[in-house]
């Protein structure tokens, strides 16, 4: 019998051994935040380990990972199966909504992304978790075809470029020089972690009954290289995404002239950010 995918709600996730650390884990994110939350909109919530069609694995979970209509992905322990899949269904650009426990770190690419961040030890953290989880999947309902990644934008952004309409050459050249200040991302996180590490080596040096400006730094998070580059990437991705928009709508000059403010805010920023 084929598989209905109306109510699916496909869960990616590392799932591991069986008692594995990572099982653990993804056996109570499915039973305590995404069951609930998905189980009170009528979805029907389905795992790979869960999927008992005959023929081959993979196959079926591509076809849960394209036509389900609501996925949501668990980034905790970088499992590079989990970017495999999370990467399809950003390709395709349906609607996922992004995971990861506090404490591990989202990888550059996916950084940009709306992720919440959960901690399953406390009351209060599973009922937010499960409180933000329940938002997004009714704004996915209200509008599907809202969602973006930066997967998505870059290719929408290539059809762009490959265009032989000679209106798109603007934005062409806008999306030249926001490629250029993605890539001055990686190296703002490098010197950002050098001053981390630099820092860091001072503490260590200090006895613990002082507390000087460098230990301050640390303490206070005023190196937050993460919320940097969040923020940072997030703006290039947000000036694409509005950018391919009045592409589609013939442009709009008023808005044009808008968003090349903010991109020259962006160059600005780009020449002094090496300090």
């Amino acid at each position: 019998m084929p598989v209905e995918y109306d109510h699916v709600c496909f869960v990616i996730s590392p799932i591991g051994e069986d008692g594995s650390d990572e099982r653990l884990h993804a056996d109570l994110v499915l039973e305590t935040l995404i069951h609930p939350a998905a189980g009170n909109f009528g979805y029907k919530v389905v795992r790979a380990d869960n999927i008992h069609q005959p023929g081959i694995i993979t196959e079926h979970i591509f076809e849960y990972l394209i036509d389900s209509p609501l996925v949501i992905a668990d980034l905790t322990f970088q499992n590079p199966n989990v970017f495999y899949e999370l990467a399809l269904r950003h390709a395709a650009r349906k609607p996922v909504i992004h995971l990861i426990r506090k404490g591990h770190r989202l990888p550059f690419d996916v950084a940009p992304m709306h992720t919440i961040r959960f901690d399953y030890e406390r009351g209060e953290e599973i009922r937010k978790c499960k409180d933000d989880i329940s938002k997004q999947i009714e704004s996915i309902q209200l509008d599907p075809n809202k969602f973006s990644s930066t997967l998505s934008v870059a290719l929408l952004t290539l059809e762009i470029k490959r265009s032989q309409d000679l209106q798109s050459e603007v934005y062409q050249e806008i999306f030249s020089l926001l490629e250029d200040i993605r890539g001055s991302i990686e190296d703002v996180e490098s010197e950002i972690q050098d001053a981390n590490n630099g820092i860091q080596d001072l503490q260590d040096r200090i006895p613990d009954s002082t507390e000087p400006s460098a230990y301050k730094y640390i303490q206070y998070g005023l190196f937050d290289e993460d919320k940097i580059r969040r923020d940072f990437e997030a703006e290039v991705v947000q000036i694409r995404s509005e950018l391919i928009s009045l592409q589609l709508e013939n442009r709009e000059p008023d808005k044009l002239q808008k968003i090349l403010v903010r991109l020259d805010n962006l160059l600005k920023f780009q020449g002094n950010i090496h300090w």
